[in-house]
């Protein structure tokens, strides 16, 4: 019986591909795809991030003080979750939102009841209201229940929805925009809030051949190079040094670092309104952040009292290298009295106008930057596990 080969043999034609057709002028301008599609790995990836660590805050911030309390049983611990529930909200449901709403409920952590959608067409989003997502068209209700709120609706449309969910925001709110145009600054005008997280991103267009555009989202949060590429303070993948690599898809698009020093005042913030005092918001943010999993060198000695000598010694440098990289509260803030129990309530907008003590210790601390890199990485990682399971 005859075979045939069913290779697709247009798969690499220049004259079938999309670029074929396109004239010198609107070739220059091809990056923009790639840009766009950038963009959106980059919200959904650092999206995922933050929230799942908003989650482990809420689930496991007992246990991080209390690590030898055996009165902290599984059972508590889910009733206290039930008690406190991380409520997500999301204005608009456009190509960012929806993919934002489906990454945050398969794979942050994120139970479906906790979050909330705002969108002209509910309808649209009849698949996660299913699975138990409040969707409606409503702002201001949407705005005045939840903890976190994303705004991911077209720039045009941002005026009037300031309009609308300005008086409903609790000062508590953390409002995280991807609104195109609109900085901190001009945010805080429009909501007279103060709680903003606004991403800012640097693209080299002479450099989009780099990023996998045809690759889909789990799979390159699945891959080493892409999954650090979103963190704002990677090095790059291919090399120990910190050294432009052209080569690599995060050299295409950026993330401002700054994006993680908001990040760490919004833990910090979330610590004090809880009444935690500034040695136990330390803890946390540390637990969630910066957790290091620096290894003892394998012992080399050539009897066994030697090498247990060398394993102490090991454990204890090893030790004494993950303590050195832990945040101290002068990373955070400088003048703090001895009396003062608690952290002060950070202004965001603020925190992300000017230079800071953390902005400054994240640009010479190199270790530092490799272990809050190795932390985003096992967050997307095991968000990669939630999604692969919730898609099969």
């Amino acid at each position: 019986m005859a075979t045939f080969d069913l290779t697709d043999i247009t798969a690499n034609l220049p004259s079938v591909q999309f670029e074929g057709a396109l004239t010198e002028e609107q070739y220059a301008e091809n990056y923009l795809r790639n840009k766009c599609h950038s963009l959106l790995y980059n919200a959904c990836a650092q999206s995922v991030y933050f929230v799942s660590s908003l989650n482990e805050f809420r689930e496991n911030r007992l246990l991080v003080l209390h690590p030898n309390d055996k009165k902290l049983s599984n059972k508590l611990l889910k009733d206290m979750q039930a008690k406190e529930p991380l409520l997500v909200g999301i204005i608009g449901f456009g190509r960012l939102g929806s993919r934002l709403a489906n990454f945050l409920v398969r794979g942050s952590g994120l139970m479906p009841q906790e979050l909330k959608i705002s969108t002209r067409r509910p309808e649209l989003a009849s698949d996660l209201t299913a699975r138990g997502c409040i969707c409606v068209f409503d702002n201001a209700k949407v705005a005045s229940s939840v903890h976190l709120l994303f705004l991911c609706c077209p720039p045009a449309a941002l005026p009037s929805v300031a309009d609308e969910i300005r008086d409903h925001l609790s000062p508590r709110t953390i409002v995280y925009s991807y609104v195109t145009g609109y900085r901190e600054r001009k945010l805080r005008q429009l909501l007279d809030h103060e709680a903003l997280i606004c991403p800012a991103f640097s693209c080299r267009p002479a450099l989009a051949s780099v990023w996998p555009m045809s690759a889909e989202m789990v799979d390159l949060m699945m891959r080493p190079a892409t999954a650090m590429a979103a963190c704002p303070v990677a090095p790059p993948a291919s090399s120990q040094d910190e050294e432009d690599c052209d080569n690599e898809p995060g050299a295409f698009l950026r993330t401002d670092p700054k994006l993680i020093t908001l990040w760490i005042y919004s833990l910090a913030n979330l610590c004090t309104l809880k009444r935690h005092t500034v040695d136990e918001t330390l803890a946390i943010v540390n637990h969630i952040c910066v957790r290091s999993a620096i290894k003892p060198a394998r012992p080399t000695g050539e009897d066994d009292d030697e090498k247990q000598l060398l394993n102490e010694a090991a454990a204890a440098e090893a030790e004494a290298a993950a303590a050195a990289l832990l945040l101290q509260p002068r990373d955070l803030i400088r003048g703090l009295d001895a009396s003062d129990e608690h952290l002060p309530l950070f202004d965001l907008t603020e925190i992300s106008q000017q230079a800071t003590f953390l902005d400054d210790r994240l640009r010479r601390d190199a270790a530092l930057r490799r272990s809050f890199t190795d932390r985003f990485c096992q967050r997307l990682g095991a968000a990669c596990t939630k999604l692969k399971f919730h898609s099969g």
